[in-house]
């Protein structure tokens, strides 16, 4: 019996976006369900433009988008269940802590059967996220990523795009992200994490997309382009 090819959830093709002066051009891009891809590169490179593009939350001037087998030009805007989108878009941040702290707490008094609850306390328990007592207390940079990875992974997603989720995070935080990326991988949701962080690419991700200057110049398995150039430092420094 062969090996089952997994299924690809997520592709992209012929991409071009301009954005002012600066142009993303992707010639092809697949992520398969229970996969992570790490799309590294310098800052301003495209990262979160690409990401915005896969969400479906930007128009682009050729090529096109699939999601979950459905175009991203259809007019129909993805499902919380088929995908979930982490940014640094603050317009929604208190609706979102306040439907994260909801469950939260409805999962601790346990009102009914709520797996969306027990979902999002799960994810809590991985982040070691610290439930404040109220929806509209300030929160520390670490503890609104650790609101919006929960929102978005919550509703159990096929898909999930993360946007430099590691920002303001410190060592422990970064390595509890790395767990709860793997765990949801190993659940067979397809990832893809925008990060600048090249170490932490190297450990956590399964395929690698470096973009310069807007343009995507190698995307590939971690494995074969570690054995290739030796690091994603390397690999960065040689192509960038």
């Amino acid at each position: 019996m062969g090996h089952k090819i997994p299924k690809t959830v997520l592709s992209a093709q012929n991409l071009t976006v301009t954005r002012g002066q600066r142009t993303l051009r992707v010639p092809t891009l697949r992520v398969a369900a229970g996969e992570v891809m790490c799309i590294i590169g310098q800052r301003g490179c495209g990262k979160s433009t690409l990401l915005r593009v896969l969400a479906g939350r930007a128009r682009v001037q050729s090529g096109e988008v699939v999601i979950d087998g459905t175009s991203a030009d259809s007019g129909r805007h993805p499902d919380r269940t088929v995908l979930g989108f982490v940014g640094n878009d603050n317009r929604y941040a208190l609706l979102q802590r306040r439907m994260v702290l909801r469950q939260l707490h409805s999962t601790m008094r346990k009102r009914g059967d709520n797996d969306t609850g027990r979902q999002a306390q799960s994810i809590a328990t991985t982040l070691h996220f610290a439930r404040p007592r109220h929806w509209f207390l300030p929160l520390a940079a670490a503890a609104k990523t650790k609101i919006r990875l929960i929102y978005a992974l919550m509703y159990k997603p096929k898909i999930v795009l993360l946007d430099e989720p590691l920002n303001g995070l410190g060592r422990q935080a970064t390595r509890d992200v790395q767990e709860l990326v793997r765990d949801e991988a190993d659940r067979g949701t397809a990832l893809v994490v925008a990060t600048q962080d090249l170490q932490w690419a190297a450990r956590a991700a399964d395929h690698i997309t470096l973009l310069v200057s807007g343009n995507l110049v190698v995307s590939g398995s971690k494995r074969t382009l570690i054995a290739k150039y030796g690091s994603l430092e390397n690999m960065q420094a040689r192509l960038t």
